[in-house]
């Protein structure tokens, strides 16, 4: 808990900062240089400047391209910037798919408790999380991406609108038989400029306040909010802008003994004895910055030297005019035009080439008799115009380059090669094709465990300030993904029947089956369903058909149980058809009722064999 004293005196060195380095230009107060807050503040920005170029649709990232080609002219920069695309943003989409898969259905989960206020609490992190519904949404589809990109930003819990009633004094009071609403609120990297990590927090808000300047009130005054484990501060600029004075109130009092602001973090780097976080999607940002800025480079090269050049032969200029009262014939002189006053100008028919244009409007090429001579210029007729191609291989050059730094940048993050031309990829087999799971899980659970870290926080701390001490007696339980599965359809289709030809033993087999469908299928709930009752039911689903055709000849297996294995979707289907809500029944119940159309359908097909094999005696014999 920060004393008032220490409070007054932090905003008042803040305040001096921003008078020392910040004016005033339309309507916005600007910082005149980038100033670094706290040890790591400056470091964090850039880090998280370097991610979004890659990451994010916005604009020309001017800087890398000056320091990339710092000759360039004005014209040259002008059209690399209108023709600017984004070649990189694929790797970012498939990084950021990767890191999502720790949401996925049935990988992780939050137990609430049995109790009524347990379940006032669920209701509350499903429905009332401003703009996302739920706490889960906000952390999947927002925080999950903006980790991604800026680890230092933070996430704090905050209460702005307390229900109040008016008492018989007339004095407006909170109304304590309502409970709080807090909400996640994110703030970025560059808004946290002041840090105790795990204790205090100081954040520049993006609200303005009313102050006084250039004779009259305008809205620009600076907001900041102050965190601490009791209470949430809110610093507000007032009187005149110039004076930099702010006025500091309590807006929430927590008690919670711990700040409501969690750091959403990443790979641990130490700056000057503090932790500044590193984005894993950084450390491919030097092979991104070669292949966006190569593929810019490579398109204006494409334009300016890729094309064919048309080379013709040119006729002498005849251009002439008349010149002053003597109606004087002033001639063009290899492309000037020179006249008796001294002065001497390009011609206005060539331009200053000599030449005249051969080629009219249509694409038609004029060419005079005396042209087809066999001596002079006419000995040139037969290759009167003719088109030169330029030379393309360091255009490849460049072009290979780029797809080997992209490459290399799915590597660093552990995602599919993008490039199917590598040498030797043609004789890669969909096993051998497999990323390495091992290393893949080990370069995702971290990052996973971080998200969910901030995820289990935030809920801690909406619930206790929602709660209050009673939050410890129906405390939700968060379990954490722990499983990452990374290989495409085929691969885990390929891994079961290589399985099933070694001979593995089938509890081994039933778990890659397991895995398959938790991967590709367990979001779909019909699916999920269906396949837990098949898995229960269906002893014969890890046996190869040569197996299970040799049981059957041997009687190891029943017919019963072959026609459970061959038709249990379709049974199932019957199934529901009677009875919708047959899933919801319990599943030894479900297993006993599969089975037995199981054995209702292999009894009519023998019933129906013996038939045919019956009447087909009696054709035979006449009968």
């Amino acid at each position: 808990m920060i004393s008032s004293e220490n409070l007054i005196k932090l905003v008042s060195d803040y305040a001096t900062i921003f008078k020392k380095n910040a004016y005033v230009k339309d309507g916005v107060i600007i910082f005149r240089e980038r100033i670094n807050f706290h040890p790591t503040y400056l470091k964090s920005v850039d880090y998280r400047d370097r991610i979004v170029i890659h990451s994010e649709v916005g604009d020309f990232p001017a800087r890398l391209f000056e320091v990339k080609a710092p000759n360039m002219s004005p014209d040259e920069f002008g059209y690399l910037k209108a023709n600017y695309k984004q070649n990189t943003l694929p790797v970012y989409s498939d990084y950021y798919a990767t890191i999502s898969r720790a949401w996925a259905d049935g990988n992780w989960s939050v137990n609430y408790v049995k109790d009524e206020q347990a379940d006032s609490l669920q209701s509350y992190l499903t429905y009332k999380v401003k703009h996302f519904d739920s706490i889960e949404n906000y952390f999947k589809n927002l925080i999950t991406h903006l980790a991604s990109i800026d680890p230092n930003a933070v996430v704090a819990v905050k209460v702005d609108d307390m229900a109040t009633v008016t008492d018989a004094e007339g004095t407006v009071i909170i109304d304590e038989t309502k409970l709080p609403e807090p909400q996640p609120v994110f703030y970025r990297c560059d808004q946290v400029i002041y840090r105790m990590m795990g204790k205090e927090y100081m954040i520049l808000t993006d609200e303005h306040s009313p102050v006084e300047y250039g004779g009259g009130t305008k809205n620009i005054g600076l907001v900041m909010e102050f965190y601490d484990d009791t209470h949430i501060y809110r610093i507000t600029q007032i009187g005149k802008l110039l004076d930099w004075q702010f006025e500091i109130t309590v807006i929430f009092t927590h008690n919670y003994g711990k700040v409501p602001v969690t750091e959403l973090k990443g790979i641990p780097q130490l700056v000057q004895q503090t932790i500044l976080w590193i984005s894993p999607f950084l450390y491919a940002c030097d092979n991104l910055d070669l292949a966006l800025t190569n593929k810019q480079m490579l398109q204006v090269s494409k334009t300016t030297t890729c094309f064919p050049y048309r080379i013709m032969i040119g006729s002498t200029c005849t251009f002439e005019e008349t010149y002053g009262d003597m109606n004087e014939v002033i001639k063009c002189q290899d492309g000037w035009l020179n006249y008796p006053n001294q002065t001497r100008i390009k011609c206005k028919g060539c331009h200053g080439s000599g030449l005249e244009d051969r080629v009219s409007q249509f694409g038609m090429m004029l060419l005079s008799p005396e042209d087809w001579s066999s001596t002079g210029e006419g000995a040139l007729a037969g290759k009167a115009m003719s088109y030169v191609s330029p030379e393309t291989s360091a255009l490849q050059f460049v072009s290979d380059g780029i797809d080997k730094d992209i490459d290399s940048a799915r590597k660093i993050l552990h995602l599919q090669s993008s490039n199917s031309n590598v040498k030797g990829s043609e004789n890669l087999t969909a096993t051998g094709m497999s990323l390495d799971e091992k290393t893949q899980y080990s370069f995702n659970k971290p990052i996973s465990d971080r998200l969910f870290a901030a995820f289990e926080y935030t809920i801690n701390t909406m619930g206790f300030f929602r709660y209050g001490t009673k939050y410890d007696l129906i405390k939700p339980e968060i379990v954490y993904p722990s499983t990452f599965d990374f290989k495409t359809e085929s691969e885990y289709l390929e891994q079961i029947a290589k399985a099933q030809r070694d001979g593995m033993p089938p509890a081994m087999i039933q778990q890659l089956y397991l895995r398959f469908f938790q991967t590709h299928y367990f979001y779909e709930k019909r699916t999920n369903e269906v396949f837990r009752l098949v898995m229960a039911a269906d002893r014969l689903m890890v046996m190869s058909k040569a197996d299970i055709l040799n049981g059957l000849n041997k009687g190891t297996v029943k017919k019963e149980e072959a026609v459970l294995h061959d038709s249990a979707v379709f049974l199932i289907d019957q199934i529901l058809l009677e009875d919708e809500a047959f899933f919801e029944k319990d599943l030894k119940d479900q297993i006993i009722e599969l089975t037995l159309r199981a054995k209702t359908l292999s009894d009519s097909i023998k019933s129906s064999n013996e038939t045919t094999q019956s009447q087909l005696k009696k054709d035979l014999l006449g009968g």
